[in-house]
């Protein structure tokens, strides 16, 4: 997968970037301010049926307001969750300073390779908000992908790096985009028989009738 049948690697390149996630929503006006308020993103520009909101005067996410958009069902494909990517721990810090004011954290984690805090918008969508360690301290496995565990976060170091800011930095991205699919094999064939994604990592998770694949691109 990834590679033309004359042997030609054509994986995308490594400096290819998300740019921005885009989701229907049934009340902009509170997802939009659950965004601003506790994610830290900026209102880059509104009217009555879209936000666009970003950092640094970059767009990262685009709401559509969907009022009469049906329910996801438990065993439908769709969005795991958006990860929001900070440059640093202090702005972690600062970021679980503002789900515990105003918000729930739903879960948190040290994956070796990131330090993550994991919640839900006021719709019901999966939102993780991490912090990448240095690459050059990465460690890998096997044929090159890279190792990660699942630890407890340490909490209470995070946020005593916290710098006090109240938004989300200027070079905030979108790190990567999780999504929870129907077929493993319809994913592959698409994302990296086609897009030419490449595999980083692979855990397969199988709840009811949906399988998540986690890390099935670039980070």
């Amino acid at each position: 997968m990834g590679t033309s049948p004359d042997g030609d690697d054509r994986t995308l390149p490594a400096e290819t970037r998300i740019g921005r996630v885009a989701l229907r929503v049934g009340d902009l006006d509170s997802t939009t301010a659950f965004y601003r308020d506790v994610i830290g993103l900026a209102v880059l520009d509104r009217n009555g049926t879209t936000a666009t909101l970003g950092a640094g005067g970059t767009p990262l996410l685009e709401l559509t307001a969907d009022p009469d958009a049906p329910d996801r069902g438990r065993a439908d494909a769709g969005l795991f969750h958006a990860a929001f990517r900070v440059p640093s721990r202090a702005a972690l810090g600062d970021a679980l300073d503002r789900i515990r004011e105003r918000w729930e954290l739903d879960g948190a984690s040290d994956h070796d390779v990131s330090e993550a805090l994991y919640l839900a918008d006021p719709e019901g969508n999966g939102v993780e908000v991490y912090r990448d360690r240095p690459r050059e301290s990465w460690s890998t496995v096997g044929d090159g992908r890279v190792h990660m565990t699942t630890e407890p976060l340490d909490a209470e170091g995070v946020a005593a790096a916290a710098a006090g800011e109240d938004g989300a930095p200027a070079d905030t991205n979108v790190g990567h985009v999780h999504l929870e699919v129907t077929s493993i094999e319809a994913f592959e064939r698409f994302y990296i028989g086609l897009c030419s994604f490449g595999i980083r990592r692979r855990i397969l998770r199988v709840s009811d009738a949906a399988a998540k694949v986690v890390d099935g691109g670039f980070q």
